[in-house]
């Protein structure tokens, strides 16, 4: 008995119910010879037990059943469970889901409210690190619906949230909590077969619909510029969303955003709005920057985003943040955060700083506001070389090996015309010799 007690004074302020439920059984001993006597004991001993867990252990909240779902590893943060009620409750209503119902058949805002409503809580590589039957059990359903539909459905979320240190980072001191606005986009993911994109986006004979992967990078974009001028954010920063894990080729981002750029960038330059490309490595700015004009608009910051808090704080310190508007890559299965402290892309590098996975889940949000950005974008024409050069969509580099190609023909057909006057002049000589010396 004393056993007991003793477990539950000293975890009741730390652990769940299930663990306090756990170690209350763990210390029963199970070598106990079971008769009426001993029975008795066990019995008054249990129900004891249960009236002091009735008494002193909290109520287990609908956000600690649902971090129970999570493989271990892949929680997210637990102070997230320890939110005040109030501030929590006006993050909520901040959070917001931009969508395109014009984008195709399966967009519409009932596929969008579902894809959201039925995240799964971890989603790496098509590897579910999570119980699905307590999924299931807990909010009624076992997977994301994403994959049974016909086409991609592309959206956005738009989140306020507190950032906290994480691992070996250190807050300022007296540092008051800060709050960022982080956008979450989806890009086709392409890292596995598995991958319902590999369907939705190849579908002739293997060979990619390039321009449906360009207009998908220009939907998002899109969306970023409409977030940031309708929430008037000053500054913006843009990371290679699919450009990693997710192995879309850097040409279909250039295109994309270079489309989605030029329509905004009157609207962007006259609000003042500053772009940056948020990276770790240059090289990946500096290849889009000479595959894409409009990319030269925007600069370059060098992250670590194992350090995201770090830097964020020193953001913090220069400009106002609650001006600025951070990109996030998310995917079009996992909650948000991801695997968090076991994934380490951008998606769990932010989850596991932040609140983002108990933000835009509607079993714990019910202020979601879903916004229609109602604009529709054609096919892009990405391969009409002519037009593109005369719209100065094609690059300067481009244009080089246009012209070395024209050149190179050029020369052929020019050698081979040098050839033909030589062989003529020959065959004159040839016969003139001959007859000559006949």
């Amino acid at each position: 008995m004393s056993n007991i007690q003793e477990i539950i004074n000293h975890q009741v302020n730390d652990n769940t119910i299930y663990q306090v439920l756990d170690q209350v059984s763990d210390a029963i001993p199970k070598e106990i010879e079971i008769n009426d006597v001993e029975t008795t004991e066990i019995e008054i001993e249990i129900n004891e037990a249960e009236t002091i867990e009735i008494e002193n252990v909290p109520e287990i909240t609908l956000i600690e059943k649902f971090f129970q779902v999570y493989n271990s590893d892949y929680r997210p943060p637990s102070w997230v469970t320890k939110m005040d009620p109030t501030p929590l409750d006006e993050l909520w209503k901040c959070t917001k889901i931009y969508f395109n119902s014009k984008d195709n058949a399966s967009s519409t805002q009932e596929n969008v409210k579902d894809l959201v409503e039925k995240r799964e809580p971890v989603n790496m590589d098509c590897w579910r690190g999570y119980n699905l039957e307590l999924l299931e059990k807990l909010f009624g359903y076992k997977t994301s619906s994403y994959g049974a539909l016909d086409h991609s459905v592309n959206l956005a979320c738009l989140v306020k949230t507190p950032i906290e240190p994480f691992g070996n980072e250190v807050a300022a001191e007296n540092q008051e909590q800060i709050l960022v606005n982080i956008l979450n986009v989806i890009a086709p993911a392409f890292d596995s077969l598995s991958q319902p994109d590999y369907h939705k986006y190849f579908r002739h004979n293997g060979q990619p619909l390039i321009e449906e992967i360009v207009k998908r990078y220009q939907l998002i974009f899109t969306m970023i510029f409409e977030c940031a001028i309708s929430e008037g954010m000053e500054v913006v920063y843009l990371t290679g969303c699919g450009l990693g894990a997710f192995r879309n080729d850097p040409a279909d981002f250039a295109d994309g955003f270079n489309l989605a750029y030029n329509k905004y960038a009157e609207k962007l330059n006259e609000l003042g709005i500053k772009l940056y490309f948020w990276d770790y490595n240059q090289n990946m700015y500096n290849n889009l920057t000479i595959m894409c004009p409009a990319m030269s608009n925007v600069e370059f910051a060098m992250v670590n985003n194992r350090e995201l808090y770090s830097y964020v704080l020193k953001i913090s310190q220069t400009i106002n943040i609650a001006k600025v508007l951070f990109i996030n890559l998310w995917d079009m299965f996992s909650n948000l955060g991801n695997g968090n402290a076991g994934d380490n892309s951008w998606d769990g590098q932010w989850g596991r700083r932040t609140a983002i996975s108990i933000l835009a889940l509607p079993q714990f949000n019910k202020y979601i506001e879903y916004v229609d950005i109602d604009i529709f974008i054609e096919l892009p024409k990405i391969i009409e070389f002519n037009e593109a050069a005369t719209n100065d969509v094609v690059t300067n580099d481009v244009m080089e090996v246009a012209t070395e190609v024209v050149s190179e023909v050029m020369s052929e057909i020019i050698a081979n015309e040098v050839m033909e006057v030589a062989t003529e002049v020959v065959s004159e000589v040839v016969v003139t010799t001959v007859v000559e010396t006949d």
